[in-house]
């Protein structure tokens, strides 16, 4: 029987820098999909994730560019002309995105759209992690005697602790993230919406004898 032949052995090598905001951004919309699929379980928790990796989807989009757009001084060292200033690194999230778009002059009010909308998932992200247990008290009047009474409670809970918990308003959400994140970067001179980029890298392959591939 004859034996396979054996390929050359290659070398790969070379250099990637890792951006995770494209990553957190198609898992957020890959699990809305998955929360608008009829009768699926667990949908409830697919769009608390879904929140959570717009959140952190903001978050890495500053951390990405937060030193290129503010600058190494401000982003490692912070004000220096204010008294125990942070460096920018540490500041909240909200508060790097409205300084970074000042520097490129982007206005960010998070009283409008679309920088409210980030506003309210970096709310809604801190909310479920920061949650401080409280009483809160419901009347749900004329409900049908045969009815899931505790589904009905347990919805009109929901109303109040989880109002962005919903596929369709997510995704509009996420639009407009998008939106504000793209504006930030075009006025910084970035080509294009970098932040769908996963990374940027450089590499090749070359024959372990050392000849080029092809060679």
């Amino acid at each position: 029987m004859a034996t396979k032949p054996t390929s050359p052995k290659v070398d790969i090598g070379g250099t990637e820098s890792y951006r995770p905001g494209a990553d957190l951004r198609n898992g957020a919309r890959v699990l809305r999909e998955l929360a608008m699929i009829p009768k699926i379980k667990g949908s409830r928790y697919l769009l608390i994730g879904s929140l959570v990796f717009m959140a952190f989807c903001v978050e890495a989009f500053c951390q990405a560019y937060g030193k290129q757009i503010l600058g190494e001084e401000l982003w490692v060292g912070g004000d220096r002309s204010k008294k125990k200033q942070k460096p920018a690194e540490r500041w909240p999230v909200l508060d790097k995105l409205k300084a970074m778009g000042r520097s490129v002059d982007v206005p960010v009010n998070y009283g409008s759209a679309p920088w409210r909308d980030i506003s309210l998932i970096m709310k809604a992200r801190d909310e479920l992690a920061h949650a401080r247990p409280e009483m809160c008290s419901v009347r749900i009047n004329g409900v049908d005697n045969d009815a899931d009474h505790h589904a009905i409670f347990h919805a009109e809970l929901t109303k109040k602790y989880e109002p962005m918990l919903d596929a369709e308003r997510l995704g509009l959400i996420a639009g407009r993230v998008d939106q504000a994140i793209k504006s930030i970067l075009h006025a910084a001179g970035q080509h294009g919406y970098e932040a769908e980029i996963m990374a940027s890298s450089s590499w090749g392959a070359h024959l372990a004898d050392g000849k080029r591939k092809g060679d």
